[in-house]
């Protein structure tokens, strides 16, 4: 399992936010779970009020991979859902291996996810007052339709 932990580089309070997010992936999720963590808006470099350099320790200090990206201009999109998919791939990897060296019966996973009737489902995190004054709140669309991490589904599988 894996998270794309996501705040806002011109928004202290989101920011701030990350602790608690990642208190409740480690609490509410299995003990290897995979994270990202995502400054994204990098393409409003001028508005920034997060420094990079405490992101990536937070990152550090947490045990997180660390990307800044811009969804607007899709710069470290990809590359962050796809160190996301190779983590995840590694620790099953490595899981597995140890399954297989322990009980000699090939690999098996100790926990396994809820029956989503074959379907993957997209978990969001949204900050309170993110969401444009006045305006809608945000949606979040299938997988299966952004072509990012559709690209990504179909080469998993």
């Amino acid at each position: 399992m894996g998270f794309l932990l996501m705040y806002d580089i011109t928004n202290e309070d989101s920011f701030s936010a990350v602790q608690d997010w990642a208190t409740q992936i480690k609490t509410y999720s299995w003990d290897n779970a995979q994270v990202v963590l995502v400054g994204n808006k990098s393409d409003l470099e001028e508005e920034r009020v997060v420094p990079t350099e405490g992101s990536r320790q937070l990152a550090n200090e947490l045990g997180f991979h660390f990307f800044e990206a811009s969804a607007k201009d899709n710069v470290n999109v990809r590359q962050a859902f796809e160190r996301l998919v190779d983590v995840i791939y590694e620790t099953m990897n490595e899981s597995a291996d140890g399954d297989q060296s322990t009980s000699g019966r090939g690999a098996a996973l100790q926990d396994t996810p809820p029956d989503t009737g074959g379907r993957l489902r997209l978990l969001t995190a949204v900050h309170p007052g993110t969401a444009s004054p006045g305006g809608p709140s945000p949606s979040v669309e299938p997988m299966s339709q952004h072509p990012t991490a559709a690209s990504i589904l179909s080469t998993a599988s």
